[in-house]
């Protein structure tokens, strides 16, 4: 299984994002895909649309910023990391190791550790504030918070 961290680390690099929020619809677009807000059940898919096959994101128009940000990064995982064909949605989380590689490279790609860490040496672990900084969740950042400590 590709390393999440790095593979999310270059793609900041690439497209030069040195402070938060990190732009993911901005880099989603730059990397050749679509991004739509959608009406859906469920947070949201990826599908390939036209005669190139164009990846097209869709997310939930009704869910808060924060999930559509971090399902825009997840989706992006899928695209990156799965080599989808066609569409994909996500029904399963448990157990599935495609499904969690997705979250963690999101996580990566959104909360950077070497990001985050410097933020963190400044401001203080506050989940809260660190979320509102970087636009997640209070809950991704905590996640994310834990992880960086098993980090070090």
């Amino acid at each position: 299984m590709r390393d999440a961290q790095m593979d999310a680390s270059g793609i900041l690099r690439h497209f030069h994002v040195v402070t938060p929020p990190v732009p993911i619809e901005e880099i989603a677009l730059k990397m050749g895909a679509i991004v739509e807000p959608a009406f859906l059940s469920y947070p949201g898919e990826i599908d390939f649309i036209g005669p190139e096959k164009q990846p097209r994101i869709r997310y939930n128009v009704t869910d808060a910023e924060v999930r559509q940000r971090f399902t825009i990064a997840h989706e992006l995982a899928h695209l990156m990391l799965h080599q989808l064909t066609e569409q994909h949605r996500d029904t399963s989380f448990v157990g599935n190791p495609q499904e969690v590689q997705a979250n963690a490279f999101a996580a990566a790609l959104l909360m950077p550790f070497w990001l985050l860490e410097p933020v963190v040496a400044q401001m203080g672990p506050d989940a809260n504030s660190l979320a509102r900084l970087f636009k997640v969740s209070t809950r991704a950042m905590e996640i994310r918070l834990g992880a960086m400590a098993g980090h070090r």
